[in-house]
């Protein structure tokens, strides 16, 4: 036997420990990756934990209920890693305030944010008993997130009234601090008739009242957006009887009306602020004083996306 043969030979049983060893290596990555891409996908299960209790809880804060409560049955409700968690897994659950700087306190009044932290241990099927290391065997996620309340950016509003945002305390989330407002519309109030994108005058503005009021739409009102303009006029117009239609015929009572700056005079454009949910409460259309005279109410259920300043009128938001 030549010298080269003799030493390919005795190299032939060193195959065997390289084999394994890449096999080993081999055997070790596809775990992690395959116990990585199941931590990932259960860390985004977390996270939709997290995100729903975080909203539950708000809104129920905001509705004054418990949030608590409402924020453990919503957690045993959401498969993570295809099983239902505990309200064990509902780690933390702080309610506090959400500021406009993007700021969340824990405990700072006035509460309008709810903070919720949800945590899920996941089972290494492969990695650990590749591994051998028992440290390997389970990993803990965990995801937090805030729901906050949030103006209405948009509503479609059922009385051609503005009011001022001066009327509205900056942190007021209850119906005690909202604004009763008399003689609408009055300078003096800050309010004023709005013919939305059209004239601001008694003819232009009729037709947002429902056919039973005097009005010629079928779906009466205007569907606005923070940011709009919209024409005002001031006065006691004739459209006062076509508001105590809707109070005393038609008994309609809340609606939805635009936000703008408050000015000493209204007989312009302004721009749209946000919206809030008013009460009518009794209108003169006779006699002296004549207007409107409402309230502010609280409303936290209004659809559509967030964006407008707080006049008590909005919906719960990730912001977090």
């Amino acid at each position: 036997m030549n010298p080269l043969s003799r030493s390919i030979a005795n190299q032939r049983g060193q195959a065997i420990p390289l084999v394994l060893m890449t096999f080993g290596a081999v055997a070790a990555m596809t775990a992690y990756m395959l116990d990585t891409s199941r931590i990932a996908i259960t860390a985004n299960e977390v996270q939709a934990a997290a995100d729903v209790t975080a909203a539950a809880g708000a809104r129920a804060l905001m509705l004054g209920r418990d949030h608590l409560a409402d924020a453990k049955a919503l957690v045993t409700k959401n498969l993570i890693d295809n099983s239902l968690p505990s309200a064990v897994n509902l780690e933390a659950l702080e309610a506090g305030n959400w500021s406009s700087e993007g700021v969340f306190t824990p405990n700072l009044f006035p509460l309008n944010a709810v903070r919720s932290q949800v945590f899920y241990t996941v089972d290494n099927i492969l990695i650990g008993s590749v591994t051998k290391n028992a440290a390997h065997e389970q990993s803990r996620v965990t995801k937090q997130a805030i729901g906050a309340f949030k103006g209405a950016g948009s509503g479609r509003a059922t009385l051609p009234i503005v009011l001022g945002e001066c009327k509205f305390p900056k942190d007021c989330f209850e119906d005690s601090c909202l604004p009763v407002v008399t003689q609408v519309p009055d300078p003096a109030d800050n309010s004023a008739w709005t013919g939305f994108f059209g004239q601001a005058s008694t003819a232009a503005m009729q037709p947002f009242f429902p056919p039973g009021c005097g009005g010629n739409a079928v779906g009466y009102g205007a569907e606005v957006k923070v940011g709009d303009y919209i024409n005002l006029t001031n006065g006691q117009l004739p459209l006062l009887n076509n508001v105590k239609c809707l109070l005393e015929n038609l008994k309609e009572t809340n609606h939805i009306i635009p936000i703008v700056p408050c000015k000493s005079q209204y007989n312009q454009q302004e721009k749209v602020l946000g919206f809030a949910t008013v009460v009518i409460d009794e209108v003169r259309s006779s006699g002296s004083p004549k207007g409107i005279w409402l309230h502010a109410i609280f409303k936290v259920t209004q659809p559509g996306p967030s964006g407008g300043g707080n006049f008590g009128t909005g919906s719960i938001a990730l912001v977090q």
